[in-house]
């Protein structure tokens, strides 16, 4: 289990540091293998596992940053870190309550406490590249005085930090609708994901042309939004990425469920079902064949993972859905 020692090997790296000189080069040193070492959980295929181990892991790089306030490597892991604990995690648990209409949710004040931390650390990000947060609500309608701001402020080394700040942030509007002040800010998280995107349309797998989509279908005609488009999207997006099972997960749950399609719905639940079958078995030495073609995809499946999960919660509660 290298992945659960290897914080605490890094650890040591830093204790064994003598003098602020030393200390510096090594956190700086474990900074890089730290944002590098965190890519590993893109292979991780377990829900459960990733489950267990995110917050633990990003608390210990919290450790390491509370030393360097300052260190973009690190800032730029728990930005990803947070944004991926609160999407993966508690707003997947979430949805469970959601379509049970559960008021109260625990997972949900859990989610929006992943994205404020992410915001928050995102906000640092950009303050080390001389954005102030202050430049961002100013022109809160202006999306594209902020992406030009980027472009001519950061480079491709920061991608990482504003794109997952966008979806931190979208995440925490989304889940809090009734807060117009909160709702306001979208056009700067669309200034955000404009600049990222445009820098690396597949970045995240592309994730780009899910929040362009769910953009799009979240907004009335009157507010600019455009429904059909949205919808559009996001089928392209699935479509496009057969084995990227979330690009298929969120057009059934945006698109499908949400306009009652009860037909397309058992359609596309019996090819989700035929693929889940076969990306189980990853957790399963004995079943695991070299046909299987999961196996040509390890970096999709912490994707697949929750996009298994959150499949889980609307099969378990399809009959209240139609």
């Amino acid at each position: 289990m290298k992945r659960k020692v290897f914080p605490l090997l890094l650890l040591s790296v830093v204790f064994l540091a003598s003098c602020s000189l030393t200390r510096t080069v090594a956190l700086d040193t474990t900074a890089v293998l730290i944002k590098k070492g965190s890519k590993d959980f893109d292979y991780e295929y377990s829900w459960d596992v990733f489950k267990e181990t995110a917050l633990a892991n990003l608390k210990t790089v919290e450790g390491f940053l509370f030393n360097d306030k300052e260190n973009r490597e690190l800032l730029a892991t728990v930005v990803k870190g947070y944004a991926g604990l609160g999407f993966g995690v508690h707003e997947t648990l979430f949805l469970d309550d959601k379509l049970k209409e559960k008021e109260n949710s625990q997972s949900k004040e859990l989610a929006i406490d992943s994205y404020s931390r992410a915001i928050r650390y995102g906000i640092n990000y950009l303050k080390t590249r001389d954005i102030a947060y202050s430049f961002l609500t100013d022109n809160v309608l202006r999306p594209k005085t902020i992406s030009e701001k980027l472009n001519s402020e950061l480079s491709t080394d920061d991608i990482d930090a504003v794109f997952y700040m966008a979806q931190a942030w979208a995440g925490l509007i989304n889940l809090q609708r009734d807060d117009l002040n909160l709702v306001a800010q979208m056009p700067i998280v669309k200034g955000l994901f404009d600049w990222a995107c445009e820098k690396n349309p597949m970045i995240q797998y592309g994730a780009c042309a899910m929040f362009y989509g769910l953009y799009e279908l979240s907004r009335p005609k009157m507010l600019g939004g455009n429904p059909q488009k949205g919808k559009d999207i996001l089928k392209k997006y699935a479509s496009d990425n057969p084995y990227n099972l979330l690009a298929t997960v969120t057009y059934l749950e945006y698109v499908i469920v949400n306009s009652g399609q009860e037909g397309e719905y058992k359609k596309y639940k019996k090819k989700l079902l035929r693929k889940f079958s076969l990306f189980k078995k990853l957790s399963n030495f004995s079943k695991v064949v070299e046909s299987n073609p999961f196996l040509k995809y390890p970096h999709l499946n912490l994707v697949n993972a929750i996009a298994m999960k959150r499949f889980f919660f609307i099969t378990k509660n399809e009959n209240e859905l139609f």
